[in-house]
């Protein structure tokens, strides 16, 4: 029992049925009504800002009873979202077991401990013995309460859970210290103050014993990895779930749903192009000091100028995003990115983008198109086409080294295009159209790799706007990514991400029938590429080549037409476009919390990042818990029906 402990609860008991609509919570999900008498509860440990608990309710048409975390701020995202359940903001393990459920049996007992002394995202970083301990409240509540079915959802490293050492200095052999100084020659160091690190002769030691404990309870325990882009996330998200049970019941592992390499029938990957809103502007890299903008790092133009080369330059297909004027085939078909009109966000994720409309009106037969593609601001990223899922989000991180100390490394990469088959656009030429302005969003989730390919729109008028894009990842030594694939893990860090559009104009080697502001900015952005994109072209020769050879470096084939590239811009990606790449249903509450408070960017990447994707936890739900399934209002009436014959 606890002792000394105060509770926090939003609301008084349970809340009121009515405060909550369920109605279109998520395409396609039919609403049912939990039926609070006597069934079994269901309990989200670490609930966080919902991510299982929105799962839950897909799987099984209610809400869990109760979720406990020790976040304020993590615990009213979660009221606002799930009014109905009962909040303890709480340590986890001051929270009584048999006290919270009141003597009621439990059904299903979730929990996502903290994942930070596990991930590789905490690779360099001091690990704590009670961080790494949290699971153990499992154990706790299957001792105390016994609920027949337990599910923990973290990263695959908790396999390798075992006891910590002290790191040593390799030179001397002494223990170092959490501030990084070595310790004196016989000096005795506390535990609290060592540098502490898994003991790799000792690795899964303690996961493995925490296994036979719940075998020892009358559980069958299994574990299993799985990929949330299988089960219709945008995101490429690996986690390990692990379902311990008592009731007798074989444990169920889902089929996948989705594929990277679909065969005849089956569904492709989302793609991270459906979460990302085009129509929010995004600024040249190249006038960063007129803004008052601090050049880029070294690092992000290489990744920048990568990513160009991969996903737009030699791309087969750049993602061709849709323009507001276009006529867009809803068809399904895997050149379609399905759109969802959602106003999205930034955080761990960055977001680079090329100018996708026309700064000036365009000639007679001209054809302004953009290329983009997502960038990651961490480690040594390229990039990722829009065309695949998103990659991990991260939850944490103070924004060093990020774009302008962005919150995450998620963002938006576009380069303008600018098709030259009819001269330079005058002032008396037809106007383009912008294609930040057609994109309302489309939910996707992080930076990952697989295939939606891209769209073409043509536009009103005799021009049109495209917009090629792909991902890139502004951390470790990830690449970059088309755009019709997944996006990769969001992690609760920080902005890692971005999306890279490519501006292009018709080139026929003849003329180049650019402006001299456009052609200006192509041989600008090809010296860009010369010095950042590994072409393998000196400083000397690049001053001897021409301009006709200095414009082939960036020129891209779309559907067999040559265009230069003559501008790339960047942005970072927004919450919503994380939360919607996380798989979260679109009208899921990010920004404030139950009593109207306003959660900053950083909170709400930082909740994303921590959040478990509803798609992979629904799949799970749903595979092991339909006998905790509740009526829907159409069953009831049925039942009601016949009960009055």
């Amino acid at each position: 029992m606890a002792v000394g402990v105060t509770f926090q609860f939003f609301g008084d008991g349970w809340m009121k049925r009515d405060a909550f609509d369920f109605q279109a919570f998520v395409n396609g999900f039919k609403p049912s009504w939990a039926l609070d008498i006597g069934d079994k509860l269901i309990v989200d440990l670490f609930a966080g800002g919902g991510g299982m608990s929105t799962a839950i309710e897909w799987a099984l048409g209610r809400p869990p009873h109760i979720a406990i975390n020790h976040s304020d701020d993590a615990l009213s995202l979660h009221a606002v979202n799930h009014p109905q359940t009962q909040h303890y903001i709480a340590d986890v393990f001051e929270v009584c077991p048999i006290q919270a459920t009141q003597g009621r049996p439990v059904g299903l007992l979730h929990l996502s401990p903290d994942c930070r002394h596990f991930s590789q995202a905490g690779a360099g970083q001091p690990r704590s013995t009670k961080i790494r301990g949290l699971s153990w409240v499992g154990y706790r509540w299957a001792a105390q309460v016994k609920p027949d079915i337990i599910t923990l959802e973290n990263v695959k490293w908790v396999r390798t859970w075992g006891p910590l050492i002290a790191k040593r200095d390799k030179a001397t052999g002494r223990v170092i210290k959490v501030d990084g100084s070595v310790a004196s020659p016989g000096e005795r160091v506390p535990v609290h103050d060592q540098f502490l690190v898994p003991d790799p002769k000792r690795a899964g030691e303690t996961w493995r014993t925490f296994i036979r404990k719940l075998e020892a309870l009358g559980y069958v325990v299994e574990t299993r990895e799985d990929c949330a882009a299988d089960f219709g996330a945008p995101t490429t998200r690996s986690r390990l779930f692990m379902i311990a049970r008592r009731d007798g019941q074989p444990i169920v592992w889902p089929e996948a749903t989705h594929f990277r390499d679909p065969r005849p029938g089956q569904r492709r990957w989302r793609a991270a192009a459906e979460a990302l809103d085009f129509s929010i502007p995004c600024y040249s890299i190249f006038d960063r000091e007129s803004r008052g903008k601090k050049p880029l790092a070294l690092n992000t133009m290489r990744r920048l100028a990568r990513g160009t080369k991969q996903f737009v330059i030699d791309s087969d297909k750049p993602f061709i995003v849709p323009t507001q004027a276009a006529t867009v085939p809803r068809s399904g078909g895997l050149d379609v990115p399905r759109m969802v009109y959602r106003q999205v966000c930034a955080h761990s994720e960055a977001c680079i983008k090329a100018m996708l409309g026309l700064r000036k009106p365009a000639g007679a037969g001209e054809t302004y198109s953009s290329a983009g593609m997502l960038v990651k601001f961490r480690f040594d990223s390229a990039g990722l086409p829009l065309d695949k899922p998103f990659p991990v989000i991260t939850a944490g991180g103070n924004g060093k080294g990020r774009p302008a100390g962005a919150a995450h490394a998620l963002g938006l990469s576009t380069a303008y295009l600018a098709q030259m088959n009819g001269g330079f656009a005058d002032e008396t030429g037809s106007p383009g159209r912008d294609v930040r302005h057609p994109m309302s969003t489309i939910t996707q989730s992080g930076s990952q790799q697989q295939m939606v390919q891209h769209t073409l729109v043509p536009a009103a008028s005799r021009s049109r706007t495209r917009s090629a894009g792909h991902l890139i990842q502004m951390r470790n030594n990830c690449d970059a990514q088309p755009l019709n694939e997944p996006i990769r893990t969001i992690s609760a860090q920080g902005l890692h991400h971005g999306l890279v559009e490519s501006c292009l104009q018709e080139f026929d080697h003849a003329s180049t029938g650019l402006s001299p502001e456009d052609e200006a900015k192509a041989l600008g952005v090809a010296r860009f590429m010369i010095e950042h994109g590994d072409l393998g072209i000196s400083a000397e020769a690049a001053a001897t080549m021409s301009k006709a050879e200095l414009l082939a470096i960036v020129t891209v084939m779309v559907e067999g037409v040559p265009y230069v590239i003559v501008d790339i811009c960047l942005r970072m990606l927004e919450p919503p476009e994380l939360y919607a790449g996380q798989g979260f249903p679109r009208n899921y509450k990010i920004d404030h919390g139950h009593d109207g408070r306003v959660f900053t960017k950083e909170k709400q990447v930082r909740m994303c990042g921590n959040s478990v994707s509803p798609h992979h936890g629904a799949a799970i739900i749903a595979a092991n818990c339909q006998h905790l399934r509740v009526f829907s209002e159409d069953d009831l009436q049925r039942l009601v029906a016949l009960e009055a014959a």
